[in-house]
């Protein structure tokens, strides 16, 4: 369940867990911009589930917050340890190179397999847990099995 926002706009500090339609109804609607970005989010959540090997997808930063008009969206994909990426169908393998990705879906995209431990991944995602001036924020885990 997403919580409502803290006053200062973003969620509460913590990892919330939620399919995509309780993210798209919380953070797709308010404006044209997030239904625009939502749609994004939608398509490569949708790329990255077409190779078979995802596990998670956390997403942070001003998308998950309650910005009217938000820059870009923050993602990480977690991804099953036999993945191999050079034996991605051409038309996903933007989802999985940085700059394609910023440029052909205005996301920036991480992507890590589970191989590099839970120790590391939980330190990422207490990283995320912070704004750009250090205050503590919550991040969404969308639950991939529950996606429209």
């Amino acid at each position: 369940m997403i919580p409502d926002f803290e006053e200062n706009g973003n969620l509460p500090k913590g990892i919330y867990k939620a399919a995509f339609y309780e993210v798209k109804d919380a953070f797709g609607t308010a404006s044209a911009r997030r239904k625009w970005l939502i749609g994004i989010l939608q398509k490569i959540i949708e790329l990255a589930k077409s190779t078979g090997r995802l596990e998670r997808v956390i997403i942070w930063g001003s998308f998950v917050s309650d910005k009217e008009f938000p820059n870009d969206i923050d993602l990480l994909f977690i991804m099953k340890e036999n993945f191999i990426v050079e034996d991605v169908a051409p038309e996903v393998k933007s989802v999985f190179d940085y700059v394609k990705g910023r440029l052909v879906f205005n996301a920036d995209i991480f992507w890590t397999k589970s191989s590099i431990g839970e120790e590391t991944i939980n330190l990422w995602l207490e990283t995320y847990q912070m704004t750009r001036n250090f205050e503590p924020c919550g991040i969404i885990e969308v639950i991939i099995n529950d996606q429209e």
